[in-house]
């Protein structure tokens, strides 16, 4: 049973940034990222922020949660709630990987961005999520 639709990101170019940043992941990363997506799809938003699997908001955005995937690489997908229907749906921002504990600036900055620009146009600056 599905809860809630997943979004992409487009970047001002129409090119999903979820796509992109997934290009050079393993078969095996995907397939674990792919895992972690099929949960934020299934399972209520408190269970799992409960469960670690979805932390944030990070950074003080207020609005902008990273998915934690691990294998030898700790992937954190950066995502909102909607942002145009916020109790049915996740919208994948940004791909982003942790080092020591730290999310890069920029990538929480892209993120933001993006999903401001989704906010505006959501038409041209978001897609239905395309299975990695």
């Amino acid at each position: 049973m599905i809860l809630y639709e997943l979004w992409d990101a487009v970047d001002d170019r129409g090119v999903n940034v979820i796509t992109r940043w997934s290009q050079g992941l393993e078969s095996d990363h995907k397939a674990k990222l792919n895992q972690k997506l099929d949960m934020l799809q299934r399972v209520e938003f408190e269970l799992l922020r409960g469960s670690k699997v979805l932390n944030g908001p990070i950074k003080k955005t207020g609005q902008i949660y990273k998915l934690r995937a691990q294998t030898n690489l700790a992937m954190r997908p950066l995502l909102c709630r909607g942002p145009i229907r916020n109790g049915q749906e996740y919208t994948l921002l940004c791909g982003a990987f942790e080092k020591d504990g730290i999310l890069p600036s920029s990538d929480i900055r892209n993120a933001q961005d993006n999903r401001v620009a989704i906010l505006s146009n959501p038409d041209r600056r978001r897609t239905k999520h395309v299975r990695l």
